[in-house]
């Protein structure tokens, strides 16, 4: 086993947490395993990190210690209150080989909190010492881990709840876990009723004829749970943790910092441990926020490097086109509160205007236009905004510039006016509406040829019958 990296943690996250005085100093060690799944899930360490921070702050009295993997250091597994584990399970479990060494500070009284796919032992050794100490564990065969969202979240009674308020959101929530006999010294402290579909096809982890069983017959299945053992430690588990940015939930966060404390032996303030961190990032990068249309992660991109809206990626846009051209307009319109550049082009040289005139966008192009959109820009066909909307029959678009001071008289890098494209496949409508705002119909193009010439060579007649008659 590899030797653990002790971290005794400082302001990393900005964590501001408000609870009452302790007389006792307690120290909590955090078990991290590695890292296993990219970007956002089992980031163990940078979980560890946060609810460490979370705990230190607020003069608690308590000091907490995170090792990436198990500690070797004896010392450090001295005079502990309570161990946290969170990690990989079965192989990859932080704790592989350490089971008897949990077994003797469980019986010395300490406490024992497992986070996510730590409760999937090692071994049988181990997940026998789970049934003991904490009350339960993932058992293959008989347990689930789907990924879903609980329609609704039942809070236990207990002094882990206090202060915690409803928090619904996707994890990666186990359960069916293998509980002691009828649930001796268990108290539920998250559960809920999910529905089979929440099932996958009958397998190891993802559904078996028990459990689809207790399903129909409405049987309520526990998420998190609080075990005492005498003069023993406590127990607490929680079988959701996947997704780092959970962690910004606060009542979610509040739940699992009032079970590590109580399970150290410390009386959770009535209002619970309060703490606050800044945004956790779900997706790697703003595209694939804007793409999903997550708008918190969106407005969380922004609020982490507010430099990143006028960032060009691929194809020289930036995320305000991305979200344009995606048709996400609430995520065009957060990225305009945080400053977005409008008037920054493609490789097409197109502005944020000629996009969301092209995705036909109303209220992104009416957002431009308070930005100070550049109206007169040419895009790579010569096009101005203005041209556009005739070209694509946006009138409503097309009214809005003309009332906000589009130039009807610049022309096209052909020399064409927006009555030559509205002439193609303009209704009534629009080329009433260019030319009362007093585009001239008898402006020759670079091409020899009128709004009307255009309009009969491709067969107008709606425009051929306005133009012929001025």
């Amino acid at each position: 086993m590899m030797p653990g990296k002790i971290f005794i943690w400082g302001t990393l996250f900005h964590c501001i947490l408000t609870s009452a005085l302790f007389s006792a100093d307690k120290k909590i060690l955090l078990l991290a395993g590695k890292p296993s799944h990219g970007w956002n899930a089992h980031e163990f360490v940078a979980g560890s990190e946060l609810l460490a921070e979370c705990l230190n702050e607020g003069g608690l009295n308590i000091r907490t210690i995170v090792s990436e993997g198990w500690p070797d250091n004896e010392a450090t597994l001295k005079d502990l209150a309570s161990v946290v584990i969170y990690t990989d399970g079965e192989d990859l479990h932080v704790a592989k080989g350490q089971t008897e060494t949990l077994k003797t500070l469980h019986s010395n009284g300490v406490g024992l909190v497992l986070l996510h796919y730590a409760l999937e032992g090692a071994d049988a050794n181990m997940n026998q010492f789970y049934f003991d100490s904490i009350g339960g564990f993932f058992e293959i065969d008989w347990s689930v881990n789907p990924n879903w969202t609980p329609d609704k979240l039942i809070l236990g009674v207990h002094p882990i709840t206090s202060g915690v308020g409803s928090f619904l959101f996707e994890d990666e929530w186990y359960f069916h876990m293998r509980f002691r006999e009828n649930m001796t010294g268990i108290s539920p402290i998250l559960s809920t009723h999910p529905t089979e579909s929440v099932l996958g096809k009958d397998g190891p982890r993802s559904g078996n004829p028990a459990l689809r069983e207790e399903l129909n017959n409405g049987v309520i299945q526990h998420l998190a749970w609080a075990a005492e053992n005498g003069e023993k430690g406590r127990g607490f588990a929680l079988t959701g943790g996947n997704y780092h940015h959970n962690w910004s939930d606060d009542d979610f966060r509040k739940l699992v910092l009032n079970g590590i404390i109580w399970t150290a032996g410390l009386d959770v303030p009535s209002g619970g441990v309060t703490s606050k961190v800044l945004g956790l990032i779900r997706y790697k990068t703003i595209s694939e926020a804007i793409a999903r249309n997550d708008l918190d992660d969106v407005k969380r991109h922004v609020e982490k490097n507010p430099d990143v809206v006028n960032t060009l990626g691929r194809s020289k846009m930036t995320p305000l086109h991305e979200a344009i051209m995606r048709k996400r307009p609430d995520a065009a319109l957060i990225l305009l509160q945080g400053n977005a550049d409008p008037n920054i082009t493609t490789s097409r040289s197109q502005t944020s205007m000629h996009l969301a005139i092209d995705r036909n966008l109303l209220e992104v192009a009416a957002a431009l236009l308070e930005v100070g959109v550049d109206l007169s820009v040419r895009d790579s066909q010569g096009w101005t905004a203005l041209h556009l909307a005739a070209a694509k029959n946006r009138n409503e678009i097309a009214k809005l510039l003309i009332e906000n001071g589009a130039d009807v008289k610049r022309l096209s890098a052909g020399g064409g006016t927006p009555l030559h494209e509205a002439a193609v496949g303009g209704d009534a409508d629009l080329i009433h509406l260019l030319l009362e705002a007093g585009i001239d119909p008898k402006i020759i193009s670079d091409h020899n040829k009128s709004a009307l010439d255009i309009a009969m060579e491709y067969e107008n007649s709606v425009a051929v019958k306005i133009l012929c008659n001025l």
